[in-house]
């Protein structure tokens, strides 16, 4: 059975965006010039573009230590031990063995996993 070994809580982030000079007809730029000059792409007169703070959220993530002793961090849907192979969900539970999965539903491993 795994042990979660740590749970990384979520956190917010702010950040500075924007800055420097933006194109109102083609939207490219150049956020080092702040002095605007004509689109090389369009030949429109470039507009300051303001700078702005956004706040991002970047989701935490639990690590569980395998049968096998490797730490898996389990940031996705199904993380893998890359020592003995076997998975886990987002919250660090084990999953079947992949042979396993789609028995009820009759898909197959290539089902599941895709190209």
């Amino acid at each position: 059975m795994p042990k979660a070994i740590r749970r990384i809580p979520a956190k917010y982030v702010t950040e500075q965006i924007g800055g420097g000079v933006v194109c109102p007809k083609c939207g490219c730029g150049n956020w080092k010039r702040t002095v605007p000059q004509l689109c090389s792409r369009c030949n429109v007169m470039e507009v300051p573009d303001p700078a702005r703070t956004i706040t991002r959220r970047i989701p935490g993530y639990v690590e569980v230590v395998c049968d096998c002793g490797e730490t898996v961090a389990c940031t996705g849907f199904t993380n893998t031990c890359d020592r003995c192979g076997r998975d886990y969900n987002w919250n660090g539970e084990l999953l079947a063995p992949r042979n396993q999965w789609g028995e009820e539903t009759g898909e197959t491993e290539a089902d599941i996993l895709g190209p």
